[in-house]
């Protein structure tokens, strides 16, 4: 048993090396979905296909398709669709059993003709030979004994079979003379299998035909399958005639399935029959694939539809319908797109229409024939919410506002949240005021949680239940929005909007403060101090004092003793994630803090946005991060005002500020707060030693 453990702790290792594993997550929202529908996939297996993305995931653009060209789903079909999601169909069942996950990709780097490298990466150790490996471990454990030499010969030899997965050569020795012939047949075997992972894979097409013709080996059927992929492989990744290697699979598979006693491997033979085929005629194949695709699925769809996506990348020219519309989904290049447009208007098949329109942009020159299209779709159609969506968004792209808010306004109610948000979000746009931006702006996520970039995933304990009651959230791209054009005096009047919820009113207000504050304007800042004490009580003292101040310099040090008190505090809305601890804590690594340095957002100024937007922007542009820009306001006043009781705790606040704030990364370098803190810290430490804020300041930080 200990050697078990051991080759299991050795393979783990050796993967996550290999893989590159790293750790690195932050929270997430989203308000739609990028990669599938927005409805239950039950509905949209029935039809109900809601709004399209070219992003979906292609299974879910496949079975759009099948709606937009009117070929529905029987319900035998749908089972076989949703076999394949489950994982049901046994050709796409995987065990991984007690060798774990050990699997590697391995990168091939071959030069192309105008000498570039090209990479290929392919699955060299796939989970079933960790699943066989085991299961074999356990038989011959079971015959010989777990600490018995031949059991100890055999985890070796598996070992050195497997480090080739990552990388090789690496090939056990020959059996040795006196072995009983089990023990051989197991090594000659893993002898063959270790050239097969260390690429050499002509070696192993020979030894693997010799095991096929031995009598007497438990691995000849297995073998007489391999001597086919590994010609396979050799055609795909190694060197020499391609079409030669590829023949010779073929032939070997043939051979395989012609032998009755090789039953037990004619399935895998079948499949990468199949997938020979389509290497070495692979139009032929993909016309053939789709005819299966768009008719009566079978139990074989999970395999097909694979070998589907396998295929596409292989044919350029004269495509087949399907092949053609997803190649219009991902390609905006003049040719392909007037390809889409000459089919839409010779057949007027919903499926180019849609195509067309999810592609389009307000620049080209069908947008007027395209938007007419659109509106002839009516609403029981599978095309509606797709079709309304985008010619939605092209005639606000196109600057036809009205057009625009006359087709919103008269849109039945959306199938999904996710849905509802994507036209909210076209609301906004429209909007002809700050509290119609907001009111749309304002939406409930579909999803809030962790992610690693691209996923949101959410599950209990991720101390983001708070966020997941029903309450509304700003959109990112309103949030971008705001940030980008929004005057204090606009966020002011948000602050105020009976449209926007409680929680987003309060943000409203002190964002508004903060922006005001840190670009100088006085009068904003003055205004909304006090609309943020009646919305957010925590701030009210520090307002209060604010507000009370009897000069400018007072007044400055006022506002920036508050923002340091209050590190939830920043001149920008935030994301709705980005920060879930009270505004007086410092939170965790995720949760925002103060301001950094503010980014530029290419986003369209809205209507409602009166005079020069550039001007608050551009002053916040110029800000430095928050720890030096609080802290040179509180050291000016702690020279001048030594006696004023707030000071110690300010210069406290300030070197805390550079422990915690935001540490820009800017060509390769942080920003350097050492000279910010550690004149707080000498301050503090000199002027005011019995302090009790002295006692908490031990370190001044970089």
């Amino acid at each position: 048993m200990r050697y078990r453990f051991a080759i299991i702790g050795l393979l783990l290792t050796l993967a996550l090396v290999e893989s590159g594993f790293t750790c690195s997550f932050g929270r997430g929202v989203r308000f739609h979905y990028h990669d599938r529908p927005g409805v239950e996939r039950d509905r949209f297996l029935s039809g109900e296909l809601g709004v399209l993305e070219t992003s979906f995931d292609r299974i879910y653009l496949y079975v759009a398709y099948r709606y937009l060209t009117g070929r529905p789903l029987s319900e035998a079909s749908t089972e076989r669709l949703e076999a394949y999601w489950r994982k049901d169909a046994p050709s796409v069942r995987i065990d991984h059993s007690v060798w774990g996950r050990a699997v590697s990709d391995v990168r091939q780097e071959q030069i192309t003709r105008d000498g570039n490298v090209r990479y290929l990466y392919y699955l060299n150790c796939n989970p079933n030979a960790f699943a066989t490996a085991s299961a074999t471990l356990e038989e011959r454990s079971a015959r010989y004994g777990e600490s018995s030499l031949e059991v100890r010969r055999w985890i070796e030899a598996q070992t050195q079979v497997f480090q080739n997965c990552a990388r090789g050569a690496s090939i056990p020795d020959e059996p040795g003379e006196d072995w009983e012939p089990l023990e051989r047949a197991d090594r000659v075997y893993q002898i063959a299998a270790a050239h097969f992972y260390s690429r050499s894979f002509l070696e192993a097409a020979e030894r693997f035909a010799e095991i096929a013709e031995d009598e007497d080996s438990p691995w000849r059927d297995i073998s007489a399958y391999l001597v086919a992929r590994a010609y396979l492989r050799q055609a795909v990744v190694g060197d020499g005639p391609r079409g030669d290697y590829l023949a010779r699979a073929e032939d070997q598979l043939q051979r395989v399935l012609a032998d009755p006693e090789r039953e037990a491997v004619h399935g895998a033979a079948r499949s990468h029959l199949d997938y020979v085929r389509t290497l070495g005629d692979p139009a032929t194949k993909l016309a053939e694939l789709e005819a299966e695709l768009l008719g009566e699925l079978q139990t074989t769809f999970p395999r097909h539809w694979l070998d589907y996506l396998r295929v596409v990348p292989r044919v350029t020219v004269d495509r087949p319908e399907l092949s053609a519309w997803f190649l219009s989904l991902s390609d905006r290049s003049e040719d392909v797109l007037g390809e889409a447009h000459r089919r839409w208007k010779e057949n007027g098949e919903a499926s180019w229409l849609v195509a067309l329109l999810m592609r389009s942009t307000a620049s080209d020159t069908w947008l007027d024939e395209v938007l007419a299209g659109a509106a002839e779709i009516p609403v029981e159609s599978a095309a509606f919410w797709t079709a309304a969506y985008h010619r939605a968004r092209l005639l606000l792209d196109a600057g036809r506002i009205e057009e625009a808010r006359k087709l919103l306004d008269e849109l039945p109610a959306a199938l999904s949240l996710s849905d509802h948000n994507r036209f909210e979000g076209l609301r906004a746009r429209a909007a002809r005021s700050v509290d119609e931006f907001l009111s749309h702006g304002a939406m409930v996520p579909v999803r809030v949680g962790i992610t690693d970039g691209n996923s949101v995933f959410s599950h209990p304990g991720d101390g983001l239940e708070s966020l997941r009651d029903g309450r509304r959230f700003l959109e990112s791209d309103v949030v971008r929005t705001i940030n980008r054009h929004f005057s204090p005096d606009l966020l002011i009047r948000g602050a105020r909007s009976e449209g926007l919820p409680e929680h987003l009113r309060r943000e409203a207000a002190w964002v508004a403060f903060s922006r005001a504050f840190v670009t100088g304007d006085a009068d904003a800042a003055y205004d909304a101090a006090g609309l943020a004490s009646d919305l957010a009580p925590e701030l009210r003292a520090s307002l209060a004092d604010y507000r009370n101040a009897g000069t400018d310099a007072e007044r400055e040090f006022a506002g920036a003793l508050t923002m340091l008190r209050f590190p939830g505090l920043g001149p920008s809305v935030r994301d709705a994630a980005a920060r879930v601890a009270p505004l007086d804590r410092i939170g965790d690594f995720r949760d925002t803090k103060w301001w950094c340095v503010v980014l530029d957002y290419d986003v369209e100024r809205p209507r409602f946005v009166e005079g020069d937007s550039n001007q608050t922007f551009e002053r916040l542009t110029r800000l430095k991060p928050a720890p030096i820009h609080l802290g040179e306001m509180v050291l000016r006043w702690s020279d001048s005002h030594r006696d004023d009781p707030r000071v110690p705790e300010a210069l406290h606040l300030v070197v805390r500020a550079t422990r915690y704030g935001c540490n820009w990364i800017a060509g390769g370098e942080k920003t350097d707060y050492g000279d910010v803190s550690k004149a707080a810290f000498d301050r503090l430490h000199r002027r005011y030693a019995s302090n009790p804020w002295t006692e908490r300041t031990k370190y001044w930080y970089r």
